[in-house]
């Protein structure tokens, strides 16, 4: 009984972090915008960021829309291409 309740609740805290980075993924678009307006930051930030938002609202769209799609490649582009984290390090380097 208490192995059946540890695994209900895992798996709700796994929905609920996936809801949580789709609605990052629009964060991420707005700041895209933002930084895409802005004068003293270059453009091609804004492209990684809003790359990086894009696939995470697709990544965890077709995570509740298509459960068994595999689509991991998007996450890496999030992860991996950077767009908060390249963010992060230009504001460090300027």
């Amino acid at each position: 009984m208490l192995q059946v309740e540890v695994m209900s609740k895992a798996a709700s805290a796994s929905s609920m972090t996936s809801l949580a980075l789709f609605f990052f993924g629009f964060h991420l678009l707005v700041l895209s915008a933002a930084i895409w307006r802005a004068a003293r930051v270059p453009s091609w930030l804004a492209v990684v960021v809003g790359l990086a938002g894009l696939s995470y609202i697709v990544q965890y769209a077709l995570y509740y829309l298509a459960p068994g799609t595999e689509v991991t490649w998007l996450l890496l582009l999030a992860m991996g291409g950077g767009g908060g984290g390249v963010f992060f390090l230009w504001g460090l380097g300027g």
